[in-house]
C-alpha cells in the first residue's frame, strides 16, 4: 500500500479545462486524477457550489507539476496572446491573428 500524501493542487470551474490539465500530466507521466469532475459537469451551477473540479496529484509531484504547467503554458487564459494596443487575439501556435469564434 503507497503511503504517500494526496493534494488538491489546483481547483477549475471548467470540467474541460481541467481534463485538458490532466491529460497534459498523463503525457508527463505524473499520475493524477480528477474529482467532482461529474458533479460540475451535470450543472455549471454546481461547479461553484462545490468548490470546482478539483485536480489531486502526489505531494512529491508538486514542485514538477509547478515546472511543467508553467513551462507549457497550460492556463487556457494565457493561451491566446491578446495585444492590449490593437485589441486582437494572437493564436499561441502559428502566430496568426486571422481567429473567430463559432
Amino acid at each position: 500500500m503507497n503511503n504517500e500524501k494526496i493534494i488538491v493542487y489546483q481547483t477549475y470551474t471548467d470540467p474541460i479545462q481541467a481534463n485538458i490539465v490532466k491529460g497534459l500530466l498523463d503525457s508527463y507521466g505524473i499520475e493524477c486524477f480528477l474529482t467532482d469532475e461529474n458533479m460540475a459537469t451535470l450543472n455549471a451551477m454546481y461547479s461553484q457550489a462545490i468548490g470546482g473540479v478539483k485536480l489531486n496529484i502526489f505531494e512529491k509531484d508538486a514542485e514538477r507539476v509547478f515546472a511543467i504547467l508553467k513551462s507549457e503554458n497550460s492556463d487556457p487564459e494565457t493561451e491566446l496572446n491578446i495585444q492590449k494596443e490593437t485589441n486582437t487575439i494572437i493564436c499561441p501556435n502559428c502566430k496568426s491573428n486571422n481567429l473567430s469564434v463559432n
